[in-house]
């Protein structure tokens, strides 16, 4: 439970022990939640995670570098056992100064060391090139730019020490660092000074040039003085070109594990919020007089811990919410300046208060919970210790860095009286009788007759073995399974509540567990309810079937099943032209498809649009469509005759006139005289010019899923062919003749067949002709534009150019 539920769970047991006689109340009423005390050496507190694993360094960038080592500490399994520890070392004697500053959910560790940044995975230590190998670099010349500067200097990017490091890990793996680029060397040989003009040296033209040379160094030295900080991934902080990912010339202090970043600029208090919750940044708007602001931590729900300090009066600490509203903390009594270095998914916020925070004179661990301030040293049961040689100590605690989401928090402490070395001490919250998580419940969005389940675990620390009972539950609200568990001591048991909305809207209640003594924690949950959204994925939705020629077209239409468990689907009715075959009702298996396959039949003339209902079993969910069209297209019609006259016939038919405007339909021949052409249009656009004294068969007109099909034997002589490139209509256009088939899909070409030569020439004027030979064992090429082949019912001849 968060730290405020334990505090009102304690005063409501002591109530119920007062109430059984005065000899059974061990404190009094209103007395805060109590911690035991872990000390783990000598060190300066890093990072703790929500596993309760520990960073901490045994020396500070102030102190000597030979002495710096740095450990990861991780928490028992079992009460009372110790701590494990693990030093990160390089495994090269070259580096002596290693300094932490960040450690992932996982156990990642980055920080800085004296070669540069560095992350340690699982034993692992290796080092982050934060800019990638950028070499010493010089540019030169004199007076180039608007500020009329010398620019002739070297420059480096530079590691080690304060000029490089990591400073976050996120739970992906993204990197927050810094580094710094060093500018040096002027180089006078490149910028000399003027020729003497025989003046003494000093003289005017001599003073501007050493100006400049001085507002160069002015101008650089301010740049390589800012440090810059960098976001990337993991794997490759840097593209090619050692681009960072992002840019924030200010100070960086934390990535939360929700994948927000926190940290300064330009003076304010500044967060980014993360791609997986968008919604932009915050600035806090300085008030009037503001000297500086500090921020420390960031939580998954991005919640910033820091302060700030006015002009007049102490520091004061405060905690930012994600949408740019704050909140100032309550300092102490006597006026001290107080920050927030920490907050927790639970709103728990701890920190540090003194008499004077710059010195740190007089400071005391601080923990802010719904019912104000708390001296952390005045909630401790064991606060002394002994060190290795058998003397004891009473430690101090003298900062708050971290507070994790099951209460325990990370501090830093010193040993009193008279020891120099800081201290790392770990605070766990006793649980007095049991422990309740969590102690409110956001079931979020649920569709309207869906189940959500949550638990609520509870954690029997009462010292024997206790009857807990969760109560309550109304509305959509209900406990799931047993309501009365006898819990052991030391162990756990999870009830659980779920909640099924009937209707729509917020729904709240409380609900309560009950434990030894009387004691009740109260549990708060909330919903929403929502009306199911679309179920299904269809596709295609809209179908076109374009053009159909003749007969019937069909096309399939896919239906997903979008839930995690299976779904009943009704089809409703199709009018015709459209229809369907196949179950009125279909089970679709969670994330599953079906095909339902849909035919086009026209008859007349026109276009015709239809749709197609489809109706789930998912309470409140809307009723999808998949909406149909298509049109009867008109079949060879002759778009004009060029000159001459031509003839049409239908095998066995009579030879009849051809006349402009003529519909024309599949196995129709038509022959056109000498001197005459005609233009012939299809139902795909495509246009076929008959050349003299040709005659040529339409094989094949008909639609098929979507395709239009156009199949022209060329019995003798020449057409010229223009046929429709694929963007709206799909269609497969060939031309025949006894020795050869030409496919094409958008292009311009002519096809001569010389039925005395037994030959057929393709010339491509546009595009590409596929040319198949119809002679066994014969090859098919591929006629570009500007070429042309001739093909023989024995032979493929070579490509050769158009004749101009």
């Amino acid at each position: 439970m968060n730290l405020a539920a334990r505090i009102v769970a304690y005063t409501a047991l002591l109530g119920a022990l007062a109430a059984t006689g005065p000899d059974r109340a061990g404190a009094e009423e209103g007395e805060d939640v109590r911690y035991t005390a872990v000390d783990l050496g000598a060190g300066y507190a890093v990072e703790l995670t929500t596993s309760g694993r520990v960073v901490y360094h045994t020396r500070g960038p102030t102190a000597p570098i030979d002495t710096s080592r740095t450990f990861v500490v991780v928490p028992p399994n079992t009460p009372g056992a110790s701590w494990t520890s693990t030093e990160i070392v390089s495994g090269d004697a070259e580096f002596a100064y290693v300094e932490p500053h960040d450690v992932s959910p996982s156990g990642v560790v980055v920080g800085a060391s004296d070669l540069g940044p560095f992350r340690w995975t699982a034993g692992t230590f290796e080092l982050i090139d934060l800019l990638g190998p950028v070499a010493p670099h010089s540019l030169t010349g004199c007076d180039k730019g608007a500020a009329d500067r010398p620019e002739s200097f070297s420059y480096s990017p530079t590691g080690g020490l304060g000029r490089s490091g990591l400073v976050a890990v996120g739970d992906d793996g993204t990197l927050l660092g810094f580094a710094r680029y060093q500018v040096y060397g002027f180089d006078d040989a490149a910028c000399p000074r003027p020729v003497s003009d025989g003046s003494p040296a000093g003289d005017a033209a001599d003073a501007a040039w050493l100006a400049k040379v001085a507002d160069w160094f002015a101008y650089w030295n301010e740049w390589a003085s800012r440090d810059m900080f960098f976001i990337g991934a993991s794997s490759s902080p840097f593209d090619a070109a050692h681009t960072p990912g992002a840019h924030w010339e200010g100070t960086v202090s934390d990535i939360g594990t929700g994948g927000h970043i926190v940290g300064l600029k330009g003076g304010r208090a500044i967060l980014y919020r993360s791609p997986a919750n968008p919604g932009g940044r915050f600035l806090d708007a300085a008030p009037d007089g503001f000297e500086w602001y500090e921020v420390g931590h960031v939580n998954a729900q991005g919640r910033v811990a820091g302060a700030f300090s006015p002009s007049s009066g102490p520091v004061e600490a405060r905690v930012w919410e994600p949408d740019g509203t704050r909140t100032d903390l309550p300092g102490p009594a006597n006026g001290d300046d107080a920050r927030a270095l920490a907050v927790n998914s639970d709103g728990d916020v701890v920190g540090q208060t003194a008499e004077l925070l710059i010195l740190e004179r007089g400071a005391a661990a601080a923990l802010w919970t719904d019912d104000g301030l708390h001296d952390l040293n005045t909630l401790v049961d064991n606060t002394t210790t002994r060190f290795e040689d058998g003397t004891s100590y009473t430690f101090l605690l003298t900062k708050a860095v971290a507070i994790g989401d099951d209460g325990r928090i990370l501090c830093q402490a010193v040993a009193e009286p008279g020891q120099i070395e800081p201290r790392i001490v770990v605070l766990t919250p006793i649980c007095d009788t049991i422990g309740v998580t969590p102690t409110s419940i956001d079931f979020g969005d649920v569709e309207i007759g869906r189940t959500v389940t949550a638990q609520v675990t509870v954690e029997n620390c009462s010292g024997q073995t206790a009857s807990v009972t969760a109560r309550g539950g109304s509305g959509p609200f209900r406990i799931s399974g047993a309501t009365r568990k006898k819990v052991k001591d030391g162990a756990s048991y999870a009830f659980a509540y779920t909640f099924r909305p009937t209707a729509g809207g917020a729904f709240a209640a409380t609900v309560s567990i009950t434990g030894p003594g009387g004691i009740v924690v109260p549990v708060a949950l909330r919903g929403r309810g929502v009306a199911p959204g679309p179920q299904l994925f269809v596709f295609p939705n809209p179908m076109d079937f374009g053009p159909t020629v003749r007969g019937v077209d069909k096309y399939p239409v896919i239906i997903q099943n979008l839930r995690d468990e299976p779904i009943k689907v009704t089809f409703g009715d199709l009018a015709a032209p459209f229809a369907t075959t196949g179950p009125r009702t279909v089970t679709i298996a969670a994330r599953k498809t079906v095909m339902r396959e849909v035919s086009f039949k026209p008859q007349n003339q026109g276009v015709f649009t239809g749709a197609m209902t489809l109706t789930t079993n998912v309470k409140g969910a809307p009723v999808q469509s998949v909406s149909f069209s298509g049109q009867l297209a008109r079949t060879v019609r002759v778009k004009r005759v060029i000159r001459g006259s031509a003839e049409f016939r239908k095998f066995p038919g009579d030879w009849t006139d051809l006349a402009e405007g003529a519909e024309l339909d599949e196995q129709t021949e038509i022959s056109t005289d000498p001197g005459s052409e005609v233009e012939l249009e299809y139902p795909d656009g495509s246009t076929t010019i008959i050349r003299p004294a040709s005659q040529i068969k339409v094989l094949a007109l008909f639609t098929a899923g979507g395709v239009v099909t156009t199949e022209i034997l060329l019995k003798v002589g020449e057409l010229a062919a223009k046929v429709k490139k694929a963007d709206v209509i799909r269609s497969d256009f060939k031309v025949r003749s006894p020795t050869a088939t030409a496919s094409v899909r958008g292009t311009e070409f002519d096809v001569v067949q010389d039925d005395v030569a037994g030959t057929t020439t393709v010339r491509v004027r546009e595009g590409v002709v596929e040319v198949d030979p119809e002679g066994a064992g014969l090859k098919t090429v591929f006629v570009k534009a500007g070429l042309q082949v001739t093909v023989t019912a024995t032979s493929v001849g070579k490509l050769t150019r158009l004749p101009k």
